[in-house]
């Protein structure tokens, strides 16, 4: 049998070869040893988290925001997240499936984060919500 990482076979299709195999055991530990609430503080991540065990279509709608947004300085992006939040609520996917449009360009009009504006973050959840009606899960579309 060839190389594995864990339990994961290393092969033609996903490696290098045998450099490859060394790589992947590199970063899996790099992973297991960073993967700490402790090292996610200056991170966006650690806002997702608190939407970790909601339903799977808020964690989702919670790390795309996040994952968009991450760009700039640590801190105003997670002040940026944590007003989104107080506008939205906990629940993203209820917000994105029961808010109408006109109401998120309303509510998010004064936001702004670097050269993203109010309109971005309501065609954003806009955005999400449509994905999210058509096949029930982000996930569903990668």
């Amino acid at each position: 049998m060839g190389t594995t990482v864990g339990r994961r076979p290393i092969n033609k299709y996903n490696s290098t070869g045998a450099g490859g195999a060394k790589a992947i055991r590199r970063i899996e530990s790099l992973y297991e040893r960073y993967h700490r609430p402790e090292y996610l503080s200056m991170d966006p991540l650690c806002w997702v988290r608190r939407f970790a065990g909601g339903p799977q279509p808020t964690v989702e709608a919670a790390a795309l925001c996040a994952a968009v947004f991450s760009y700039g300085r640590v801190e105003q992006i997670l002040r940026h997240l944590d007003r989104i939040e107080s506008l939205t609520g906990r629940d993203l996917a209820a917000f994105t499936a029961e808010t109408s449009f006109r109401r998120k360009q309303r509510l998010f009009s004064g936001c702004c984060h670097r050269f993203n504006d109010g309109t971005d973050l309501a065609l954003l959840f806009e955005v999400i919500g449509r994905l999210q009606r058509r096949s029930r899960t982000l996930e569903r579309l990668f």
